[in-house]
């Protein structure tokens, strides 16, 4: 037996769009926010690590200074 999808009243469409529209909005915000930005002056700009010999030299390179290690997973 096949079942009719009832017809979505006028007020379920709007809040179904507005949802919607909000979602793109803070996907836009997100995106425009969340690119490389700027190091204040006086501070070296940050890197992106993509070759760990890099960051053991730099590591290393700092033994007389403090050193803060800062690991961000998207999990």
């Amino acid at each position: 037996m096949v079942q009719m999808e009832r017809p979505r009243s006028a007020r379920t469409k709007l809040a179904v769009a507005l949802g919607v529209v909000a979602a793109l909005a803070a996907a836009a915000v997100f995106v425009l926010t969340s690119g490389p930005g700027s190091a204040p002056s006086g501070q070296p700009p940050l890197v992106r690590l993509a070759d760990i010999s890099r960051f053991d030299a730099d590591f290393d390179a700092a033994c007389n200074q403090v050193r803060v290690l800062v690991l961000l997973s998207p999990t």
